[in-house]
């Protein structure tokens, strides 16, 4: 299990200094507030990113008794980077 983690986080980190100059689908999980969050390419400069998750809430007032919930989000959100091909140029992390 160890030399897997080994190998992605390898595989993350040559990855993360390729310079390509179009945008790509990105999947990502967060551990901390779960959720899930995926960018879709739909242009060579603009993503669609939709994201999914649950937050926890925690009440307590002294007129009620204390409270707990769990509440599902949803987002979605338009993205459009305006100096992407600049950025590439000047060889810069554009992913």
């Amino acid at each position: 299990m160890k030399h897997l983690f080994v190998i992605i986080g390898i595989f993350m980190f040559l990855k993360s200094y390729s310079q390509e100059r179009t945008t790509q689908n990105l999947f990502s999980l967060n551990l901390l507030s779960p959720s899930a969050e995926i960018e879709i390419a739909i242009s060579p400069i603009s993503t669609l990113d939709l994201n999914a998750g649950f937050g926890i809430a925690y009440h307590n007032s002294s007129y009620s008794e204390e409270s707990y919930g769990f509440y599902p989000g949803l987002e979605a959100q338009y993205r459009y980077y305006y100096n992407f091909e600049k950025r590439a140029d000047k060889g810069r992390k554009t992913s």
